[in-house]
């Protein structure tokens, strides 16, 4: 969870506002992730240090989380992770993936073959509202 908070609070800053971002990675409500969606949370450590990871939910095709730790953008650690959740989705037998994108990281995610330009809205868990840009990724 705090690779997470630093990934969203560096990433997305220019995005969300500070109360939305705030709200959004509140480790008060860590424990509110439900432990199904970490069924499938795959991570790269360097020297014991968590520096990628990217959560699949299989049941319904979706990525449910990636993230790559401040100062380590742009170094192919989110394609890795992509590349594995994916290989993950082809073995499970599923035939597409799904996402929703936060604004910083759609053209990411279009690099790595999704599809999606409409800015909609995701309901985080946590109660806050962020623009997102639904994707998907046909894997046949």
């Amino acid at each position: 969870m705090a690779l997470r908070r630093a990934a969203i609070l560096d990433g997305c800053a220019e995005h969300y506002s500070r109360e939305q971002l705030e709200a959004w990675t509140d480790p008060v409500t860590d424990d509110e992730i439900p432990d199904s969606s970490l069924q499938h949370f795959y991570v790269i450590r360097q020297d014991g240090d968590l520096i990628a990871g990217g959560i699949i939910i299989i049941e319904t095709g979706t990525v449910a989380a990636m993230f790559v730790a401040p100062g380590r953008r742009g170094i192919g650690l989110g394609k890795a992770i992509m590349a594995h959740l994916v290989q993950i989705a082809r073995d499970a037998g599923l035939k597409s993936l799904n996402l929703a994108s936060t604004l910083n990281a759609a053209p990411f995610y279009r690099s790595a073959g999704f599809r999606g330009d409409v800015i909609s809205t995701y309901h985080s868990p946590r109660g806050v509202d962020l623009a997102c840009v639904p994707m998907t990724r046909d894997l046949a």
